[in-house]
């Protein structure tokens, strides 16, 4: 038996993917790890593994979407917690819309 070998970017890519698509259609709260984990094709456990979890992966939807001239503020939260850092994220979104 022959070992796979490991594609964690693609991985990664696919899970930031299947969240972004869920959290879109049904929101965070309802969008479950099972679900992201089914639709990206992968094991449950690579998302706690990959990005810290389903907040890990609100966190990488949201860099990715941040203009690359603020990228490197959200590199290191600057709020005590992540989701209030999430919430100042997209307040200055919505401000420069």
């Amino acid at each position: 038996m022959t070992k796979q070998p490991r594609n964690r970017p693609g991985k990664q890519k696919a899970l930031i993917s299947a969240a972004t698509s869920l959290f879109a259609r049904r929101g965070y709260e309802e969008t479950t790890t099972r679900e992201i984990a089914a639709r990206a094709g992968c094991a449950e456990g690579l998302i706690h593994r990959y990005v810290g979890g389903k907040s890990g992966l609100l966190f990488n939807i949201v860099k990715l979407h941040v203009a690359e001239d603020t990228a490197a503020t959200i590199e290191r939260p600057a709020c005590a917690t992540l989701e209030a850092e999430i919430r100042r994220l997209m307040d200055w979104q919505l401000d420069h819309l």
